[in-house]
């Protein structure tokens, strides 16, 4: 899985875009903000740590507002593979107070997140990418 996601600071949330390739064809996969940007282990993503949950909230999708932070829903892949994603959300923040992303990672899982207790079932890791900042 490859592809590149976007994150803008406005001034109720943060816009967040992907555009990926390589997904299983016509499939869905969880997303979420993991606990650091660590990819040592590569595409494993396990050094990544867990969801990334500041505010010790429950799992969930959303719209719902008890969720962890980032926790972005499903991706949808077409019959190609790839999937377009664009989602404000309220419960991050770029580098601001507010549960802060930069540095950490941002990763894709091999299934649907079910939003089930703890992490949603949503598989092992298979696309794995630090938030950073980039030049325009």
């Amino acid at each position: 899985v490859y592809g590149i996601f976007n994150f803008e600071q406005l001034p109720d949330g943060v816009l967040v875009k992907a555009h990926l390739f390589g997904l299983e064809p016509s499939s869905a996969h969880g997303v979420h903000i993991h606990q650091y940007g660590d990819l040592r282990d590569g595409i494993k993503g396990t050094k990544a740590g867990g969801h990334y949950n500041p505010e010790k909230k429950r799992h969930g999708l959303p719209p719902n507002k008890e969720r962890h932070a980032g926790a972005f829903g499903n991706l949808v892949a077409n019959a190609d593979g790839e999937a377009k994603f664009e989602f404000l959300d309220h419960s991050i923040s770029i580098a601001g107070v507010k549960n802060p992303v930069i540095g950490r990672s941002v990763v894709g899982h091999a299934k649907e997140d079910t939003g089930e207790q703890p992490a949603g079932n949503a598989g092992p890791r298979i696309g794995v990418g630090i938030i950073g900042v980039a030049k325009k």
